[in-house]
């Protein structure tokens, strides 16, 4: 059993059916037989009980009918002032006359 609610088999998932149509489940783990009759029937065998394998059928990971599409990623806008901007000029004369010193430069 996967998860206890479907049978990996030859790469394909199938849920488990009773006698009456309703799907069994069982503890993840549980060990069991997988038979292929003559005309291509999945059944499995397990606890002297056996069901009838119904193929689950391949699935997205989004809904169609139900789950909305994730937006594409825009890329963030950054701002970046214009060399002329007060501010740079700013930064730019203090970088300009700041001197490295021997003691900032020590860790």
């Amino acid at each position: 059993m996967d998860a206890g609610h479907c049978i990996k088999f030859k790469q394909k998932y199938y849920k488990t059916m009773n006698a009456f149509g309703l799907q069994t489940h069982y503890h993840k783990g549980t060990k069991g037989l997988v038979i292929e009759t003559f005309d291509k029937r999945l059944l499995y065998s397990t606890n002297n009980t056996v069901y009838e394998l119904e193929l689950i059928p391949e699935h997205e990971k989004l809904s169609k009918e139900f789950d909305i599409r994730p937006a594409k990623e825009v890329p963030v806008k950054r701002n970046i002032p214009a060399t002329r901007h007060p501010w740079r000029n700013e930064n730019f004369l203090k970088f300009r006359n700041f001197s490295l010193t021997e003691e900032l430069l020590q860790c």
